[in-house]
């Protein structure tokens, strides 16, 4: 699952930077941030560092860009995706640096 995860996301990025190079279109340009763990759901909302971490990588992608945790990149080990190690940095809200990868487009 957590290929599928990252799969969907580069796919949504590829999907809209084509969608972009089509005559009259507006373009739209997102950032996406996916973390690996397991949130807590409450009155069918989510929360927790899990989901707090991933808004965290989104709030810090270009647009265009994919951020993940290099947790739920080792989790991708072997499916064929590619990520780029950005190091490691800290996050509001988290006491310890984050590690983040960026998923390679191409």
């Amino acid at each position: 699952m957590p290929a599928s995860a990252v799969r969907c996301a580069r796919e949504i990025q590829i999907a809209l930077a084509h969608r972009r190079d089509e005559p009259g279109v507006d373009p739209l340009q997102v950032r996406i941030g996916a973390a690996a763990g397991e949130p807590v759901e409450r009155n069918q909302d989510l929360f927790g560092s899990t989901v707090q971490l991933a808004a965290r990588l989104c709030a810090r992608a270009a647009p265009d860009e994919v951020l993940v945790s290099a947790v739920l990149a080792d989790l991708c080990i072997g499916k064929g995706l590619r990520f780029d190690d950005l190091g490691e940095d800290n996050l509001k809200g988290f006491p310890d640096p984050v590690r983040m990868r960026r998923v390679r487009l191409d």
